[in-house]
């Protein structure tokens, strides 16, 4: 079988078994853990909006309860992280979380003022509203994202207010230069793709290429 174009290297990038046959196990996130970060860039915000000190301790422990599914997030997109360090760019994970604050009646007994419904608001209680990776980092403290407000009930009213703030991401240079190389092997079976000279290349050349995907998809897999 005559080979088409220029002769490539080996299909399966070398280096592959220096992480058992994993891509992305280096992945972490800059500067320390990921509470650490956002409690400190969240509470400079979260504080001075709702001026209450008090409740530092329980913001913090509904963030340490969301750490775990945020750092799920980035290991299952540890694709796109390894795409954007490959291509020599910085990666971060965007997040953002809604803030609700539920206000419940007080209702006051009649009095010669006349009678009247006062408002109680709880802490607040944070989730987290949206996720992904991208190569644009917001201002380092983090930015608003709007507000809105629904009534629950007959008479409670849940005031959500969003918050946004990225966190860099970084991984290993092997398993970046492993990644670009599996991706520089297969945009090159790509190219030739669009020359195959007969159909017997054409076949060849997809096979081959489909099982360096797959082996791809497996190195990135859990």
């Amino acid at each position: 079988m005559i080979p088409v174009g220029p002769m490539v290297t080996p299909a399966t990038p070398k280096g592959l078994l220096r992480f058992n046959g994993k891509l992305g196990r280096g992945i972490k996130i800059v500067g320390g853990s990921l509470l650490a970060i956002v409690i400190t860039l969240f509470l400079q915000w979260l504080l001075g909006k709702f001026m209450e000190s008090l409740i530092r301790s329980e913001i913090t422990r509904q963030l340490a309860n969301l750490e775990p599914d945020v750092l799920g997030k980035i290991k299952q997109n540890k694709s796109q992280v390894l795409f954007i360090m490959a291509d020599g760019r910085k990666a971060f994970a965007e997040l953002r979380f809604a803030i609700d604050a539920v206000t419940t009646p007080d209702f006051v007994l009649p009095s010669a003022m006349g009678s009247g419904i006062a408002g109680q608001t709880g802490f607040p209680t944070v989730s987290l509203n949206d996720f992904r990776i991208t190569d644009h980092e917001l201002p380092k403290g983090g930015v608003a994202d709007g507000s809105d407000m629904k009534v629950a009930g007959t008479y409670a009213r849940v005031d959500t207010n969003y918050f946004k703030t990225t966190v860099e991401i970084t991984a290993s240079d092997e398993e970046v230069r492993l990644f670009r190389a599996y991706l520089d092997e297969i945009n090159w079976y790509n190219d030739q793709l669009t020359q195959a000279p007969s159909v017997e290349d054409e076949r060849r050349l997809t096979r081959d290429r489909d099982a360096l995907q797959a082996k791809l998809d497996l190195a990135l897999g859990d």
